[in-house]
């Protein structure tokens, strides 16, 4: 194995799931209806670096016939918060969100001129790695606390409970195999 990482946790939403999936979010008042409507549309989408936060929409795209290189034109806001802006500004046509991350954020900001229209395919939620070559009483350690029973840190989970951290469980290798799928799907 060439890898450098070891996968150690991952996380388990507020949803309480390992898997999440992103919602394609519009205005209210958009003339966009489904996945044809986006050609030639400005998608806001928060990194180009995560599966929910990419892999998941270029294989949505993809999967509708549209290149996620040729057929829309995207931003990476790298902030959940400015891609719902965005749309609700006229400033992008769709912006695409992790639906937990949406619950969270309709708390704390008005949604109601905002809808959704589509969403993407199921994608595993964020994987705790630790590098390979790390001494491993530290790597159990560390996994330890992940793992260790939520109760006993509820104030630092209610904190990350904001962030859609439900809690962490052990980490599951299917979850590469729904990578591997989004990834072809994707055209990667």
């Amino acid at each position: 194995n060439d890898a450098k990482v070891t996968a150690i946790a991952q996380m388990k939403n507020t949803g309480d799931s390992v898997y999440s999936q992103g919602r394609f979010l519009v205005r209210n008042d958009s003339s966009i209806k489904s996945a044809a409507d986006l050609k030639g549309k400005k998608i806001a989408l928060i990194s180009p670096y995560g599966a929910g936060s990419y892999l998941a929409p270029r294989a949505f795209l993809a999967k509708n016939g549209l290149d996620i290189e040729e057929d829309v034109t995207v931003e990476y806001t790298k902030n959940l918060k400015k891609a719902a802006y965005m749309v609700l500004l006229g400033e992008a046509d769709t912006a695409v969100m992790c639906e937990v991350n949406y619950e969270i954020l309709s708390r704390r900001i008005d949604t109601g001129d905002l809808r959704f229209f589509d969403k993407t395919d199921a994608f595993p939620e964020a994987v705790m790695f630790t590098p390979r070559d790390v001494k491993s009483d530290i790597v159990v350690r560390f996994q330890e606390a992940l793992l260790a029973d939520n109760n006993s840190r509820s104030q630092a989970m209610n904190s990350l409970h904001k962030m859609k951290i439900g809690t962490f469980v052990p980490y599951d290798p299917t979850v590469e195999k729904r990578i591997q799928e989004l990834s072809d799907q994707a055209g990667l």
